[in-house]
């Protein structure tokens, strides 16, 4: 039930961009499970494949769910309040930020040499945001978007394994926001024109998590530190994408500023992480007191 949940908010969370799925999991405590899982899952030569299908396929149903209520938000409400949730979601990114110091303080601690590793990911996020504004993204013909549709469910499936990575602000940066969750609303009206646009970013999606699984595990077990340092920078760059998001949607609205920026909003995003936070420890005392229980690995 818990990896469904955690789903259900991975997928929720990550609808909006700048916020990760991967920070969310990270956050929970599932993050480390999630990603053995899937590699497990894949291996040819294992013998917990079954409790890793069933570890995922609660995550997924999770996840699915989330999608569909992501969908219906996104086209009923976040559109109509872009400068609110968009606070909203700078107060989450900013405040997961020392939470996730915290959780690998023994990590960080005393390696301060690594912390330049922050410099090149928020680079590389502001560095892709700043491509998208160029216009070098834009793709105005339906092929066209079919096309781009493949490099950014590569990139987009960076965010379901790596904490910082939001797949929303991929999905802006690309300038395919809006199409993607219109085009999930479509299909769920029976409306099959947007199938191999949505085929050409789930091969994508596949692809990436096939190759930044085995990526992200090798780094974080060889090189947690500078990998670490780069996840916290990226997630620093995302709030770059949050900040322009409006002027992404596909009715473009002026960036977020300070006179539409909403500080209650922000202050609400801090004390969504808190809860996070308070679950987390919920969820290991639960585990302290039924080990044989537990599906959530720290």
């Amino acid at each position: 039930m818990l990896e469904f949940i955690g789903g259900l908010l991975m997928s929720l969370g990550g609808s909006v961009p700048g916020v990760s799925g991967g920070t969310i999991a990270f956050l929970m405590g599932f993050f480390d499970e999630m990603l053995n899982s899937v590699n497990t899952f894949l291996s040819k030569k294992s013998t917990q494949k079954k409790k890793s299908f069933f570890f995922l396929l609660r995550l997924v149903g999770g996840y699915l769910l989330g999608l569909a209520l992501a969908t219906f938000l996104i086209k009923r409400f976040f559109a109509e309040h872009i400068y609110p949730v968009s606070s909203l979601f700078l107060g989450v990114t900013l405040f997961s930020v020392p939470l996730i110091v915290k959780e690998e303080f023994g990590t960080l601690k005393g390696k301060f040499k690594e912390a330049l590793w922050i410099l090149p990911g928020v680079a590389a996020i502001v560095g892709l945001t700043l491509l998208s504004e160029s216009g070098i993204f834009n793709a105005s013909s339906q092929w066209a978007q079919i096309v781009l549709a493949f490099p950014a469910g590569i990139f987009v499936s960076c965010a379901l394994i790596m904490p910082g990575v939001s797949g929303a602000a991929f999905l802006y940066i690309f300038g395919l926001y809006e199409k993607f969750y219109n085009s999930l609303s479509s299909l769920a009206h029976l409306d099959f024109s947007v199938v191999p646009f949505l085929l050409s970013m789930g091969l994508g999606a596949v692809i990436g998590i096939l190759v930044v699984v085995k990526g992200v595990r090798f780094l974080l077990n060889k090189h947690r530190c500078p990998t670490i340092y780069a996840i916290l920078g990226m997630m620093l760059g995302s709030m770059h994408s949050i900040w322009i998001g409006p002027s992404k949607l596909d009715t473009p609205q002026p960036i977020l500023d300070f006179s539409s920026f909403s500080i209650w909003f922000f202050l609400l995003g801090g004390l969504f992480i808190a809860l996070f936070e308070l679950s987390k420890i919920l969820v290991r005392k639960k585990r302290q007191k039924y080990p044989s229980k537990g599906l959530l690995q720290d």
